[in-house]
């Protein structure tokens, strides 16, 4: 599997694809996490990771494209703490979009929802230590030309924290997520991390990743044997759940929150030029 570096360091936007919000969901997608064991409830519940097989799924256009949830790994004591932290330091703000980090416009019908960018290189590095376990797949990549550097291989999180808050009624429509560059240029982001911190009674607020393809037109081929072709594939805010995904050409949404506050942090996945076999 190979990978093409991407230049821009923004959300790319896309088309939005409006959907009630009672429309009913598509099935079979991600396992709800798993609970403690009813024979050994002092145990923590087991961690899972459950790799996105799309093709399977009905995206089949996404059928090389990497995304892995992975549940429990965070505990709800982690998520609380992560919380406390930022919001005893910093306040709320209007999350923006635009040409870089510190040019942004709030434009409320495309981005709806509040931000706090944490600059923390302890908890990005705690936040990592988690989950490398898991990322095997991920830590060395191929990428094919115009890369500079064609081997690169994963050292680490984005010590630039963007905690997100979505309230009822808040959204961030259709978009793919840009790279980030490091400030000296010797690394550079190709996965995203999406930690959900806290559903209080949540109702919507899925990650969707929609299919890509124009507004009213499918030219994707079902052969027999093929699941349904869809829409979109949700992942559902859980606390302690961690998304990881493919940066370039994944195009997803927040979806609307209906009901209860969704808390979440993001951050991205830091790779550096590799000159070993």
């Amino acid at each position: 599997m190979t990978w093409r570096a991407l230049l821009s360091h923004e959300p790319t936007m896309t088309s939005h694809v409006n959907v009630n919000v009672n429309d009913p969901e598509p099935l079979g997608l991600v396992p709800e996490p798993p609970g403690r064991d009813p024979n050994d409830p002092d145990a923590p519940p087991p961690i899972v990771a459950h790799r996105l097989d799309f093709a399977r799924l009905g995206l089949p256009e996404y059928k090389h494209k990497f995304a892995m949830v992975i549940d429990n790994v965070f505990t709800p004591d982690d998520c609380a703490r992560y919380l406390a932290k930022v919001q005893s330091q910093k306040a709320w703000e209007p999350a923006g979009v635009g040409a870089s980090v510190t040019a942004k416009t709030v434009d409320a019908s495309y981005r709806h929802s509040s931000r706090i960018l944490f600059d923390d290189e302890a908890l990005a590095g705690e936040m990592f230590q988690k989950l490398r376990p898991y990322l095997d797949e991920i830590a060395y990549l191929g990428l094919t030309q115009p890369s500079v550097h064609p081997r690169v291989r994963l050292v680490g999180l984005n010590p630039r924290l963007r905690f997100l808050k979505y309230e009822p009624g808040q959204f961030f429509h259709t978009h793919c997520d840009g790279t980030y560059s490091s400030s000296d240029q010797t690394q550079t982001s190709y996965f995203t991390l999406q930690l959900y911190l806290a559903a209080p009674n949540l109702q919507g607020g899925a990650t969707r990743f929609w299919k890509m393809a124009d507004p009213g037109s499918d030219k994707r081929k079902t052969r027999p044997g093929m699941p349904p072709l869809r829409t979109w594939v949700d992942v559902k805010p859980r606390i302690g759940r961690a998304l990881i995904f493919e940066q370039r050409g994944l195009a997803h949404s927040g979806e609307r929150v209906v009901e209860g506050v969704k808390l979440t942090v993001r951050t991205d996945f830091m790779f550096e030029a590799w000159g070993g076999e």
